[in-house]
């Protein structure tokens, strides 16, 4: 599976940040995204290339291969987490952006810790928990000192970029590049029709690459493909307050739902839409806003 079918923000399940009873690296927060892959213990890509610094076997997570990306700050290591014991890569092993980390663990949850595909004690089924911080067993150790990022942000950005179309002499993809938003199933078409030759389909909340826009139809580049989609298929990705703005942890204008304020002027990016309301995150905390103050 390619590196952005892995990290499509349709497979994401449980979120960065989210509060639970259960996690202690962070009391009551879960300071990694998991993300689903229907069940199947599969290769997981990297998302940004680096150094095996660990492999190591933990209780409650199974086996964690960390990456030294050399990214700064909260981002430098890469903790895949839930991970089989099956083909590990060695310490000193430098795996390219999109490369194969490892495969993920099988479980069940009642294997023995010596078993290959152990999952920890606190799996739920097949899934990868992914954990970027500041220090190397920031991911399963407590009181390291490590700092956290937000998985999310940098998936997008590492799409985004994969995404960028490059454009042969004479192409349509003339103007500045746009990142957007499917905001659901999109076909690119070989024409700017939707009676063209489908070229393949993008599924729901993938960022796209875009350029020219001529009579309803947007010129698109995601992975080989190049073509033609249906402009109100696509949202702006990046978004900008244009006063003090609640971020709320549900689409509803109710005080008691308000996580924070988010200051006029701030640029942020739209994980996903549901009616006038756009999915976001902010200084950490994911939630919703009112597409009304948004430009």
């Amino acid at each position: 599976m390619s590196l952005p079918e892995f990290y499509a923000t349709t497979r994401w399940t449980l979120r960065y940040w989210a509060f639970g009873l259960l996690y202690t690296i962070v009391r009551f927060r879960h300071i990694g995204l998991d993300i689903g892959t229907g069940g199947r213990a599969i290769d997981v890509p990297a998302l940004w290339g680096g150094t095996v610094v660990r492999v190591v076997k933990t209780n409650t997570m199974g086996f964690v291969i960390i990456l030294d990306t050399g990214l700064p700050g909260a981002r430098r290591y890469h903790s895949y987490c839930h991970m089989s014991g099956e083909r590990l890569p060695d310490e000193g092993d430098k795996i390219r952006q999109g490369g194969r980390v490892g495969r993920l663990a099988e479980g069940p949850k009642t294997l023995k810790l010596s078993a290959i595909d152990f999952p920890g004690t606190l799996w739920n089924g097949v899934h990868l928990h992914l954990v970027l911080s500041s220090h190397i067993a920031g991911a399963y150790t407590k009181g390291t000192g490590a700092t956290y990022a937000n998985p999310e942000t940098l998936i997008i950005e590492v799409i985004a970029k994969l995404a960028d179309p490059k454009p042969a002499s004479g192409s349509a993809l003339r103007a500045p590049y746009i990142s957007k938003l499917a905001l659901g199933n999109l076909y690119v078409y070989a024409g700017r029709s939707r009676t063209s030759k489908r070229l393949t389909r993008i599924p729901r909340g993938t960022v796209v690459k875009t350029s020219n826009v001529i009579a309803g139809f947007t010129y698109v580049s995601f992975g080989r493909f190049r073509g033609w989609a249906v402009s109100s298929r696509l949202l702006k990705r990046f978004r900008t307050t244009t006063a003090d703005l609640n971020l709320r942890s549900s689409r509803t204008t109710a005080k008691r739902n308000v996580i924070t304020t988010i200051p006029k002027g701030t640029q942020l990016t739209i994980l996903a839409t549901s009616g006038s309301w756009r999915k976001t995150t902010y200084d950490g905390r994911t939630g919703w806003v009112s597409a009304e103050f948004l430009k």
